[in-house]
C-alpha cells in the first residue's frame, strides 16, 4: 500500500473513531441507554420500494382488465393512481394491511381512472399477487448499516414497526444479512412488532423501550411519522426525538408545544445526518 492511500484511510478511520467517541461521550453525559428506532422509512426504503411495487401490481392487472374488458389503460396511469389511493388510506386510517384494503384501494382506481370492470373480478384473480408484499424486504436507506455499526458498539439498539411478526422477520434477517456482509458479526438489536390489523400507538413504544431492559426516559426514540412515532413516542415518556421528516415541517407549532413540556427535539431529513446530529454542540437545543 502506498503512503498516500495509507494515509487516506487512517485519516478516516480516526475521523469515525473520533465520532464514535463523541456519540458515546453525548450518551454517557445524558444518561441515554441506546435507541429505538421505527423500521420503514427510517432505517429502511419502503416508500420507494412500494412505488416498485405498484407498478408491479399494474404491469400485472393491466393486460388483463384491458384484455377482459376492452380497455386502453396505461400501465402508468394505474400504477399512479394505485399509489395515491394506498396513500390517502394510508392517512385516514393508519393500517398497513395492504390485502384488506385491496377492495377499497381498487374501488379508489376504478373512479379515479373511471373504469367500467367487475371489481369482484378482480380481487379474486389478484389479491394473491398483492399479498406478495409481505414476501419481500424493502432495501434500506444509504447510510444505515453504517450508522448501526457505529451504534451496535457501545448502546443498545431497538426497532419498533408496524409490520407483524413474520414480514418484521423478512425485514429484520434482510438488514442484518447486509449488515454482516459489510461487519461480518451483528450485535444483537432487539425488536417489538405491532400486529399490522393493529395502531402503532404509545404502549408499543413502551413494550419497544422494554425490550432492551431500559425505560422510555432514558432512550432516544426516532421515526419518520409524527401522529405514528413521534406523538406516541413522547406518550410513551421518551425525551430525547429524532423526526425523520422528508417532507417540509408544517408541525412547527406541535414541536413548541412539545419543547415546552421539555421533550428533546431534533429534526433530519436523511437518516445519514443521525451522527452528525448527535455530535453537534446541542443536537437537541440547549439540554
Amino acid at each position: 500500500m502506498n503512503n498516500e492511500i495509507k494515509s487516506f484511510f487512517e485519516e478516516n478511520s480516526i475521523e469515525g473513531m473520533d465520532m464514535n467517541t463523541e456519540i458515546e461521550s453525548f450518551f454517557e453525559k445524558n444518561s441515554i441507554e441506546g435507541i429505538v428506532f421505527d423500521l420503514d422509512n427510517t432505517l429502511i426504503d419502503t416508500g420507494t420500494w412500494l412505488i416498485f411495487m405498484y407498478k408491479r401490481f399494474a404491469t400485472e392487472i393491466v393486460p388483463y382488465i384491458n384484455r377482459t374488458y376492452n380497455l386502453t389503460i396505461e400501465t402508468d396511469d394505474f400504477a399512479q393512481a394505485y399509489h395515491q389511493a394506498e396513500v390517502a388510506q394510508y392517512y385516514n386510517n393508519g393500517s398497513v394491511n395492504f390485502i384488506t384494503r385491496f377492495p377499497s384501494t381498487l374501488s379508489w382506481i376504478t373512479t379515479s381512472l373511471n373504469l367500467n370492470i367487475d371489481q369482484e373480478d378482480i380481487l379474486k384473480r389478484f389479491t394473491p399477487n398483492i399479498a406478495e408484499i409481505y414476501t419481500l424486504s424493502p432495501d434500506p436507506f444509504d447510510g444505515t448499516l453504517e450508522l448501526l455499526h457505529t451504534l451496535l458498539s457501545f448502546t443498545k439498539v431497538a426497532i419498533c414497526t408496524h409490520s407483524g411478526k413474520d414480514w418484521t422477520k423478512i425485514k429484520t434477517d434482510s438488514l442484518k444479512s447486509r449488515y454482516r456482509k459489510l461487519y461480518k458479526n451483528i450485535p444483537d438489536i432487539y425488536s417489538y412488532y405491532v400486529d399490522i390489523n393493529k395502531p402503532k400507538n404509545t404502549s408499543e413504544w413502551i413494550k419497544a423501550a422494554n425490550t432492551t431492559n431500559s425505560t422510555p426516559e432514558k432512550l432516544i426514540a426516532v421515526g419518520d411519522n409524527f401522529d405514528a412515532d413521534i406523538l406516541p413516542a413522547v406518550e410513551a415518556g421518551y425525551k430525547y426525538i429524532i423526526w425523520l421528516s422528508l417532507y417540509d415541517n408544517d408541525k412547527e407549532q406541535d414541536i413548541k408545544e412539545l419543547k415546552k413540556q421539555g421533550v428533546k427535539i431534533a429534526i433530519i431529513k436523511d437518516i445519514r445526518e443521525l451522527e452528525k446530529t448527535l455530535t453537534s454542540n446541542q443536537p437537541f437545543g440547549d439540554i
